[in-house]
């Protein structure tokens, strides 16, 4: 299995890596997540601010850097991480050493 996957089901490869990333990591930035996925940074930020302006994450600011993590108020949270886990552990094994290692 792989990535394909996640992308048909979560709508784009960005909403893919974010919430993947959320799930095995709590929290996140936008860096970390285009570093670990080898893609741009605008492409993230673009999905993390649609996914804050649905209700699904909430950001605080640290510094100079904008940490992202789960949106605890929103209900329908806990049944998003679970497809998302669903969906981490049907990626190869080779995928997911290589995204979370």
């Amino acid at each position: 299995m792989s990535m394909r996957l996640a992308t048909a089901i979560l709508g784009s490869e960005s909403a893919a890596r974010v919430l993947m990333t959320l799930v095995h990591s709590d929290q996140t930035y936008c860096g970390d997540i285009a570093r670990r996925f080898g893609c741009t940074q605008n492409m993230i930020q673009l999905q993390l601010n649609k996914f804050e302006e649905a209700g699904i994450l909430v950001s605080r600011r640290v510094g100079r850097t904008r940490l992202y993590e789960w949106n605890r108020r929103n209900n329908a949270v806990p049944s998003i991480k679970q497809l998302v886990e669903t969906l981490i552990q049907r990626l190869s094994a080779q995928e997911r050493e290589k995204y979370f290692p």
